[in-house]
C-alpha cells in the first residue's frame, strides 16, 4: 500500500512539474511578444520624433528673423517636453501590460 501511495505522490509531483514548465514556456512566449511589441512601439515612436525634427529644422531655415527662430525653438522644445512625457507614459504602460500577461499563466500554476 505505501507503494502506490508513493508512486501517486510522484505521479502527482511529475504532473505539477509539467504543468508548471508548460506555463513558463507559454509567459517566455507572451514575454517575448510583449519586448516586440514594445521595441515597435519606440520605433515608431523615434521615427515621428525624427519627422519632427525634420519639420522643425526646415521652419527654422524659413524663419525670417532670430526672433522668430528663438520662437519657433522655444514651442518645438516645450512640445517635445510635452511628447516625451507622453511617450514615455505610453511605453511604461504598454510594459506593465504585456508584464501582467507574460506573469498570467505563471500565476495561474501558482494558485
Amino acid at each position: 500500500m505505501a507503494n502506490t501511495e508513493y508512486l501517486t505522490q510522484i505521479n502527482a509531483l511529475q504532473d505539477r512539474t509539467a504543468r508548471y514548465y508548460m506555463a513558463m514556456a507559454q509567459a517566455g512566449q507572451l514575454a517575448l511578444k510583449g519586448t516586440v511589441d514594445i521595441d515597435r512601439t519606440i520605433r515608431a515612436q523615434v521615427a515621428g520624433n525624427a519627422r519632427e525634427v525634420a519639420k522643425h529644422a526646415k521652419s527654422i531655415m524659413s524663419a525670417k528673423d532670430l526672433k522668430t527662430v528663438g520662437q519657433l525653438h522655444a514651442d518645438f522644445l516645450r512640445n517635445g517636453a510635452d511628447k516625451l512625457a507622453a511617450d514615455t507614459r505610453d511605453v511604461m504602460e504598454l510594459a506593465r501590460t504585456r508584464a501582467r500577461e507574460a506573469a498570467e499563466p505563471l500565476l495561474q500554476k501558482a494558485g
